[in-house]
């Protein structure tokens, strides 16, 4: 949490906190620091203290900034549907906005921040190296969180550290932010300086997870392999891994998409494809995959917003950081572990189990299949994508020949009214005539785009 946004007043602090628990802040806590340690868009964070003396970060929600979260967002998806409407961009800005309202109205509910923060926990329960801090749940609802105070410096006040620490401190949180993503498959998505402490013993402290992003075992390997591509400067392999984890639309230019991809590739590459700039590669892929409107995984996308962050922080503050030589290490003992005869056991028993119970509904399915056909109610459905293309073409063409005769009969209606002596007039035209002829026009004009629009887009189809 960045403190840059104005401070909010401690009684509206209070209130919330009243409204939230029931009990005035003294009922709660020992001492309640009215100075806030920091605060940011959609909240502020205060010390306390517990009635037992432990101290604590009380993070409080500014108050109405739901409300007016989720006007800016209705604001956002008219514009969306407006944009996609007249295909103003080549990227599907309408989903973008809606994932982007599911993730901002989550992370508006702190009780899902406190889930994040337990499992995270977990994870590094047994790490000398990262803190992530302790919620208390008779003090957490949906507007607070409590959590167990860490005292270290912010990432972004890093001239206070210690200069020959500054390089093991970046190498550290990178590292434990691999963790995340290639071992424990769930990961903080929001890295930015002010949510990263180094604590007095030199470990590294998250501090907000309101964002975060989960890995399915079979994305997380596909990752493990795309990295591996990148070491070994395999850029064919690095482009088939990336295609994997879309969602191909029947007629996406393939080669050309490869194409553009490998030119992307080019561009950022140094002489070394271990020593180009991972967040930025990955960033600019995804918004290469967009505009070709093929869907890419959430997570990924967040993985990638994720890098970028951490290579940008890395950059700030060590120029020699080279993100792919930090990855090296852990991506070579991952994969080494991926193949140990334990895990490939493990993978096959797995496999094995998939199998067992697809042999075991097998019987079940059979039956309902021959049940519907001993009934006639089997279906089978055949989608024409040819015919499909004609009758669109068709009705486009239906459409063309009704405006075209609606902007005839228009201009003939209209020039015999012209011939009535005793209608009222506009600019010395009757008054009907001069609306049946801007009419026709505003018709004229329609039907000539849609021709020239259909024409433009059948032009445009060349497709695999």
């Amino acid at each position: 949490m960045q403190d840059h946004a104005p401070t909010v007043p401690l009684s509206e602090i209070t209130r919330i906190i009243r409204e939230e628990f029931g009990k005035e802040t003294g009922e709660l806590f020992r001492s309640f620091d009215p100075k806030p340690l920091a605060s940011a868009s959609l909240a502020q964070v205060h010390k306390a203290r517990l009635k037992s003396g432990e101290w604590v970060a009380v993070k409080v929600q500014r108050p109405g900034i739901e409300k007016t979260v989720r006007e800016d967002i209705e604001i956002l998806l008219v514009l969306a549907h407006w944009i996609d409407k007249h295909h103003l961009l080549t990227i599907p800005v309408t989903s973008i906005v809606e994932e982007f309202k599911r993730w901002t109205l989550r992370e508006l509910n702190f009780h899902n921040e406190a889930v994040n923060f337990k499992i995270t926990r977990k994870n590094f329960e047994r790490s000398r190296e990262v803190l992530i801090p302790e919620v208390f749940e008779t003090l957490t609802g949906m507007h607070v969180l409590t959590t167990s105070f860490v005292d270290g410096v912010p990432l972004h006040d890093i001239p206070r550290l210690k200069k020959q620490h500054v390089r093991a401190i970046i190498d550290q949180g990178y590292t434990a932010m691999l963790e995340m993503v290639f071992v424990h498959g769930f990961f903080h998505a929001d890295p930015h300086p002010g949510n990263i402490l180094v604590t007095n013993d030199n470990r590294i402290a998250f501090v907000d997870f309101g964002i975060v992003g989960r890995i399915d075992d079979e994305l997380r390997k596909t990752l493990l392999h795309m990295f591996d591509a990148l070491l070994e400067n395999d850029t064919e392999r690095f482009i088939d891994l990336l295609l994997s984890i879309t969602s191909k639309r029947e007629r996406t230019d393939i080669p050309r998409l490869k194409q553009e991809l490998h030119d992307m590739i080019e561009q950022v590459r140094a002489d070394e494809l271990r020593d180009l700039n991972v967040g930025q590669l990955l960033h600019d892929a995804v918004g290469i995959l967009r505009r070709y409107q093929l869907d890419v995984a959430v997570d990924f996308v967040l993985f990638a917003k994720t890098v970028l962050t951490l290579e940008g922080i890395g950059l700030r503050y060590n120029p020699d950081f080279k993100l792919m030589a930090e990855t090296t290490p852990l991506i070579r003992k991952i994969l080494l572990r991926e193949s140990s005869p334990s895990a490939v056991f493990k993978r096959a028993r797995r496999q094995v189990r998939t199998y067992q119970q697809l042999l075991e509904k097998t019987p079940l399915y059979l039956q309902e299949t021959l049940e519907h056909l001993s009934r006639g109610k089997l279906e089978v459905e055949i989608v024409p994508t040819e015919f499909k293309e004609l009758r669109v073409e068709l009705e486009h063409g239906a459409g063309n020949i009704a405006i075209g005769l609606m902007t005839a009969a228009l201009i003939v209606s209209s020039a015999l009214i012209m011939q009535v002596i005793d209608a009222p007039r506009t600019l010395g035209i009757p008054t009907l005539s001069l609306l049946g002829f801007s009419c026709s026009l505003v018709l004229g004009v329609w039907l000539i785009r849609r021709t020239l629009f259909a024409i433009h887009k059948r032009g445009e189809k060349q497709w695999i």
